[in-house]
């Protein structure tokens, strides 16, 4: 796959869902985990942004910080050539 990268964040692979025992899961793909410092049993903590239909994973360890800065907004922008790149892939 292709590596898009902007000045904040990029496209570090899609996966497909699975059905197991009633809930999706997904691989997170190595890149993701070597830049969250995940391990085996390590927990993962997810961000919502219902405005802008995101979700962040964090690695959980770090998801009180995150949430001690209140409500505040993590919202972030991507390039609109990105943006119809995700829209337009068959993942």
């Amino acid at each position: 796959m292709e590596k898009v990268e902007s000045s904040r964040f990029f496209l570090a692979g899609i996966t497909r869902l699975q059905l197991r025992g009633g809930s999706l899961q997904a691989t997170i793909p190595a890149m993701v985990v070597k830049r969250l410092g995940l391990g085996e049993s390590d927990k993962v903590a997810f961000f919502i942004d219902n405005k802008h239909k995101f979700a962040l994973i964090v690695n959980a360890k770090y998801a009180e910080v995150i949430t001690a800065f209140g409500s505040g907004s993590l919202a972030f922008s991507i390039s609109k050539e990105l943006s119809e790149k995700l829209r337009h892939t068959d993942a």
